[in-house]
């Protein structure tokens, strides 16, 4: 089976980094505040639920176990049942009320893509999430990049032998190197964060240090059970020539439509929402 989740876990990544970066250079009166969030937070939940469900269907192949029991359960259910399957002790795994924490980000995900509420607040008690989840911001996508760092902090090492640990690509002049996605979040999503906020004098309402947990290997598994195999190659059949050419096409056009608005007889200010008779 696939890691899939390492692809979702790469692009929460790097569209939440962006989002920082572009929180650093805010201007003129104008907070960034994050125009991929929706889209970061969509990859660190699809993240968390690939990682839980690749999990499952592992414990499902070893102890020859039906998949289609598992996948009409809601997350928490899953991360729950995966806590079971492999004999994890549930007290010391929900140390810090982790699996409390994936039910409010379910919430919190539910809300802000399936628009349910009707302009009520949302209530969290265990997370950080924005209670208006539509003025969401890199605040909640710190907090869910946490909450998807809790759960592979957890389950990281439970089966003997291998580390389930999210990579992330990290593209150099020569080759692509891999690293963690704990050693990335601390090093690099925090760091940046943290000055982004220092810089403009804000602040969040989020402890974003992780909690110090540890993960050990199920009794249920012996080492050898679970192998990783890494393949590096692919068919000639889908290798094309790119043009090496670095060419400003998209910017041109986008920059020649504003300049358009700027000549056009629409009258500058709020969009017209009614029609005129």
């Amino acid at each position: 089976m696939y890691k899939t989740y390492e692809r979702y876990v790469a692009t929460a990544f790097y569209d939440t980094f962006r989002d920082i970066s572009n929180l650093e250079n805010s201007r003129a009166f104008v907070i960034h505040n994050g125009s991929q969030t929706s889209s970061s937070l969509a990859f660190w939940f699809l993240a968390l639920e690939s990682y839980i469900a690749t999990l499952i269907k592992i414990c499902c192949t070893k102890f020859q176990l039906n998949f289609e029991d598992y996948k009409k359960q809601s997350l928490t259910q899953r991360v729950q049942a995966l806590i079971q399957l492999l004999e994890i002790d549930k007290k010391s795994f929900n140390e810090f009320d982790i699996i409390g924490k994936v039910h409010e980000f379910s919430r919190f995900r539910n809300e802000l893509f399936h628009e349910r509420t009707t302009g009520e607040e949302l209530e969290f008690h265990k997370t950080g999430f924005a209670a208006l989840p539509f003025l969401s911001n890199q605040a909640d996508a710190i907090q869910a990049a946490l909450i998807v760092l809790e759960i592979t902090q957890r389950f990281q090492f439970v089966f003997p032998g291998v580390n389930t640990m999210p990579l992330i690509p990290f593209t150099t002049a020569e080759t692509i190197i891999y690293k963690q996605l704990d050693n990335c979040y601390i090093n690099i999503l925090i760091p940046c964060l943290n000055f982004a906020l220092n810089k403009h004098d804000l602040n969040i309402k989020l402890d974003v240090v992780p909690p110090k947990t540890t993960s050990t290997p199920s009794i249920k598994f012996e080492k050898d059970d679970v192998q990783l195999i890494v393949t590096g190659e692919h068919e000639d059949k889908n290798l094309s020539s790119l043009d090496p050419d670095v060419t400003t096409n998209c910017l041109t056009t986008f920059n020649s439509y504003i300049t358009s608005l700027a000549t056009s007889e629409e009258s500058p200010g709020a969009p017209k929402m009614v029609l005129e008779k």
